[in-house]
């Protein structure tokens, strides 16, 4: 992209300037969610032991453990490799992927109409509570979200150049490779459409059968020897990590509405246009043409190609709806592209002038104040890791939790993202056998007190503290280095 383009290019600008905003201007912690600790404490392990074939959060736990495919881990792992392990480093790659997201939905727009509708896109995007609470979260539903979009937007070229569907097969394969079959939504989505439209116009391009090829060359990429895992691709660790979750689910047919009623939670202020924009079609008040129309189902159809798949499945998260999520307010953005027109005929304002205004204003703010948008974590859990870890005998020691990994998955994350500590789990008598003069125990106060050897440990023992846990150990076994470090929120 030339700077002299962008910068003829108010509506990009405007499109760049609000999507700085929402993924960059963020207070750096992965912990907000359970699996964006995880998946950060994982990549660590790759970062730090240099395998990237054998994932796990503990070596005590869950060692191995093969939840997802593995470029997401390959990726962020790479880059602590190189960058060190930080929680921004963690969040750079998810942030990136999120900031070309909010592109890719104005280059959308743009293709459906003009940049004026594409910047209406946008908004309606950055409208939606439930995609933009995920903004640069570590999760693999982010990356896949913006190779669902790419791969979108390259067979709309497609359509004018078929040398894109070229692309439309990378970006799907990195779909793949990132999340499984989630991504065939998209090709379910074009079929339903063409068969909507009576018309199957790319079956007659040569490049659509090389594409195809093409995208079967790609995928078999995992079946090379130097990409298997202990003998066993890619496909086949994901499947019978995962296949759990294809079960159907059951006799409560509320089950099958249930990604329905979340979006009704978390994209409420899209709904409402959503709906609107069938009323807009019906009447052909949409402002757009008769093939950007089609266009628009086709969008429509690739969002419910996302959702209705997954809704027949027992397992059901919030995050999975990621990938539908910019399809729905790319649905919603005819209906806010007539009011917008409504208004600015009565009120005549700048809109790109107007999204940059809000942006660095929101900037300004983000930065001058504590506010934080990354949810949740327990800063108290935290404290008494990081004061563990600056124990110099920390490497020569155990350190146990309490109890077993259901009781609070949390911790054997936290412990290695945050402390680079691989906790070990005990329980029953297993405690009254601990040496505390040669490890930590990690515990909850409702457990005290406890008898290890000839002790009865009670609260009043717990070398530190907060309301709820404890943390036992020999006080004259514990010696201090401190770090000399400009920035104590990043991890050390």
């Amino acid at each position: 992209m030339k700077i002299k383009n962008l910068y003829n290019d108010p509506y990009l600008v405007a499109v760049l300037f609000l999507s700085f905003v929402m993924v960059f201007i963020k207070k750096w912690e992965p912990g907000g969610n359970l699996d964006t600790i995880w998946y950060s404490a994982l990549t660590r392990n790759i970062a730090e032991g240099g395998d990237y074939f054998h994932f796990y959060i503990s070596k005590y736990y869950l060692n191995p453990v093969f939840d997802h495919m593995p470029l997401s881990y390959w990726v962020i792992g790479s880059l602590m490799r190189l960058f060190g392990v930080s929680d921004f480093v963690a969040r750079l790659y998810p942030m990136i992927c999120t900031f070309f997201s909010y592109i890719l939905v104005y280059k959308i727009g743009k293709l459906l109409k003009d940049k004026e509708f594409g910047l209406i896109c946008v908004l309606s995007y950055a409208s939606c509570f439930g995609s933009s609470k995920w903004n640069g979260a570590v999760t693999h539903d982010v990356p896949l979200t913006t190779y669902f979009l790419a791969a979108f937007y390259t067979f709309l070229l497609g359509r004018e150049n078929s040398k894109y569907l070229f692309w439309t097969a990378v970006f799907f394969v990195l779909g793949v490779f990132t999340k499984g079959p989630i991504i065939f939504g998209l090709g379910l989505g074009i079929l339903v459409w063409s068969l909507y439209e009576r018309d199957f116009y790319y079956l007659k391009d040569p490049n659509f059968y090389y594409a195809a090829a093409f995208t079967v060359l790609l995928l078999m990429i995992p079946y090379l020897p130097a990409l298997r895992f202990d003998g066993q691709t890619a496909y086949q660790k994901f499947f019978a990590a995962k296949v759990g979750y294809l079960a159907p689910s059951g006799n409560d047919y509320w089950h099958y509405f249930a990604y329905f009623a979340l979006m009704l939670q978390t994209a409420t202020l899209n709904l409402i246009p959503f709906f609107c924009t069938f009323w807009l079609i019906a009447k052909k008040r949409t402002g757009l043409s008769k093939d950007s129309v089609s266009l628009l189902r086709l969008v429509l159809f690739v969002g419910l190609g996302i959702i209705i798949p997954l809704s027949f499945f027992k397992v059901k998260f919030p995050h999975y709806l990621l990938s539908a999520y910019p399809f729905v307010c790319i649905f919603a953005a005819p209906s806010l592209y007539v009011a917008y027109k409504w208004l600015s005929r009565k009120y005549p304002f700048n809109l790109p002038a107007v999204v940059k205004g809000l942006s660095v204003a929101a900037a300004f703010a983000f930065v001058a104040l504590p506010i934080k948008t990354t949810g949740g974590r327990n800063k108290a859990n935290l404290n008494l890791i990081n004061i563990i870890k600056l124990d110099s005998q920390i490497k020569n020691k155990n350190v146990y939790f309490y109890g077993v990994y259901e009781d609070d998955m949390a911790i054997f994350q936290s412990f290695k993202l945050f402390g680079g500590i691989d906790l070990r789990s005990i329980t029953g008598d297993e405690i009254s056998h601990i040496d505390l003069k040669k490890s930590y125990v990690f515990i909850v106060k409702d457990k005290l007190p406890v008898s290890i050897g000839k002790f009865k440990v009670e609260e009043k023992d717990c070398f530190f503290q907060t309301e709820t846990r404890c943390v036992l150990t020999d006080p004259a076994s514990v010696s201090y280095t401190f770090p000399d470090y400009s920035y104590p929120h990043e991890i050390y």
